[in-house]
Formats: C-alpha cells, sequence, structure tokens
C-alpha cells in the first residue's frame, strides 16, 4: 500500500486549500460586480407586500423596514418605497405642486426632475423622473448618483409615493415597470 509521508501530506493539503480558497474568492468577486452595478436580473424573484390600503411587488430578499406610514425595501444602491402623505388635492405635473415637492424633498441633491402624468393599472399617477446623490454608504464611505422614478398616486386625502431608484446607467426598466404596474389598492 503506497502512504504520502507527512510531509507530502500536509504540502498537498495546503495546495488543497490554495485551490478552493482561489475559487471562492473569484466568485465573491464576480458576485459583488454584478451586484455593484446595480442591475436587478431579469431572473429576480418578485413577492407582494400588502399593506392596509395598497399591495406592491418587490424584489424577493431584500432588507424591509416598516415604518407608520411608509414601507421601504433596499439593496445595496437599490431600493424601493412606499410613502403615504395627508393631502387635500390630486396632485399636479409640476415640480411646484407641494405633493410633488414633498417626494423631492426625501431625497438628497435632486436634479434633473421631469414631470408627466401617467395611467397605471393603479391609476392616474405623476411619475417624476430625476437624479440624487445616495446616502453614504457605511463600509465603502462613498456616495453614488441614482436615478430615481416616483410616482405619485391619490386616493382618498392621501398621496401614495411610489419612489424606486438605482444607480445611474442600472438597467432596471422592465423591473421598474413590473413594481409600477403591480402597485394596486385593496
Amino acid at each position: 500500500m503506497n502512504r504520502l509521508s507527512p510531509v507530502a501530506f500536509v504540502a498537498a493539503l495546503a495546495t488543497l486549500a490554495a485551490c478552493s480558497h482561489s475559487q471562492s474568492s473569484t466568485v465573491t468577486q464576480s458576485t459583488a460586480a454584478l451586484n455593484s452595478s446595480g442591475d436587478i436580473p431579469d431572473t429576480q424573484l418578485f413577492v407582494t407586500y400588502r399593506a392596509s390600503r395598497y399591495a406592491v411587488p418587490y424584489p424577493e430578499g431584500w432588507s424591509k423596514t416598516v415604518g407608520a406610514s411608509s414601507v421601504r425595501f433596499v439593496s445595496n444602491y437599490d431600493g424601493e418605497q412606499v410613502i403615504a402623505r395627508v393631502s387635500r388635492n390630486k396632485p399636479m405635473p409640476s415640480t411646484s405642486d407641494p405633493s410633488i415637492a414633498a417626494t423631492l424633498s426625501s431625497f438628497s441633491k435632486v436634479r434633473d426632475a421631469r414631470v408627466r402624468s401617467v395611467t397605471l393599472p393603479g391609476g392616474t399617477a405623476v411619475l417624476v423622473a430625476f437624479t440624487s446623490e445616495s446616502p453614504l454608504n457605511a463600509v465603502t464611505a462613498k456616495r453614488v448618483r441614482l436615478e430615481n422614478h416616483s410616482y405619485v398616486f391619490f386616493r382618498h386625502g392621501q398621496t401614495f409615493s411610489l419612489d424606486l431608484w438605482a444607480p445611474v446607467g442600472a438597467d432596471n426598466v422592465d423591473q421598474w415597470n413590473r413594481i409600477s404596474q403591480g402597485f394596486r389598492w385593496h
């Protein structure tokens, strides 16, 4: 029977460990590179969040924070939130409208705001497309420029702002359409 000497055995283990560490690092780096782009994968599964007055799809696995009048889902620099605010009037497609101004004020360093009315299965909404600056990342100490779409709905004396954001240049058109088209009232 062939036996390895203790020195040969230790050398074989070290080689095996180096190979498995190299593969693990490659996979981790590759996954991080995919996630840093801000793209929501086309294969992403969605689940539905149900509040007392509405339901909205969000990407499975994103962290969730529920407030008294809001819900927020985030993953890295990508995010989605719904904020309910009391309002006497239906929002108008103008950045000077109080409901639109309130939506924009919840983001940092807003630029390039464009406003228009859109019709979705959840009803007519004002779509505000703009860029903003992300909060400071606690790990990297960096901020990135974000692309934002906020859909402001009005129902029974309240506005509901469905806000979506991702790093500028991310390809989330299909996923954002799925989310905005999936917003429903109870």
